[in-house]
């Protein structure tokens, strides 16, 4: 059995995932949006489970914003289409202005 939870996350409120195997508890999370520290402490709350892999359904900045941080916490690999990652480092640029960052 699969457990699946959603984070809505950010201003935008960007749902987040956290896929969960019952049998093992290996999670996947999915587009960790702009609120690493909230995905984390809700890991923390599940008690800790091995994330073995951090995905992204696209490239928006508020689909990947977290996933530095969430990679540092848990050592997990991310996955990103080739397209999607080309699109976020195309527009990097412009991300500062969605997040309140000076350029």
């Amino acid at each position: 059995m699969v457990h699946i939870e959603k984070l809505p996350l950010g201003v935008l409120q960007a749902n987040c995932y956290l896929v969960q195997c019952a049998a093992t508890r290996k999670t996947v999370v999915i587009d960790p949006g702009m609120e690493a520290e909230r995905v984390i402490e809700r890991l923390h709350a599940l008690g800790n489970p091995p994330v073995v892999a951090i995905l992204a359904t696209h490239g928006h900045f508020d689909h990947v914003v977290g996933v530095r941080a969430l990679k540092q916490h848990t050592g997990a690999p991310f996955w990103i289409s080739e397209v999607e990652w080309e699109l976020w480092a195309q527009h990097a640029h412009e991300h500062p202005v969605y997040l309140n960052l000076p350029p």
